[in-house]
């Protein structure tokens, strides 16, 4: 599994540049176990490069995983203000971008 390290981090690298809800860890166990399950399931009969098809199942795992959060905490700034003021306290503050 160290071999497959590098992999893992680098797809996380470019997955948490362009978002601030998902977690390093969580991704990284999500890269794990799509690492162990491409090694199960790789068919040397129908590919012959097994790096490239575990790489593969890492990347769409984490990529997968990221998508469930895409857009939960972007959109229009107003109707995120109000939606989130009938939930937080009185004095909360929110800062524009």
């Amino acid at each position: 599994m160290e071999k497959y390290n590098f992999f893992i981090d680098r797809i996380i690298d470019k997955t948490l540049y362009s978002s601030a809800v998902l977690d390093r860890d969580d991704l990284r166990q999500v890269g794990l176990i799509a690492a162990l399950e491409a090694q199960k399931k790789f068919n040397p009969d129908i590919s012959q490069n097994k790096d490239s098809y575990v790489y593969t199942s890492i990347r769409r795992a984490i990529q997968n995983e990221a998508s469930k959060f895409y857009n939960v905490f972007t959109g229009d700034y107003k109707k995120t203000k109000r939606l989130l003021a009938t939930k937080m306290p009185k004095n909360a503050v929110f800062l524009e971008h």
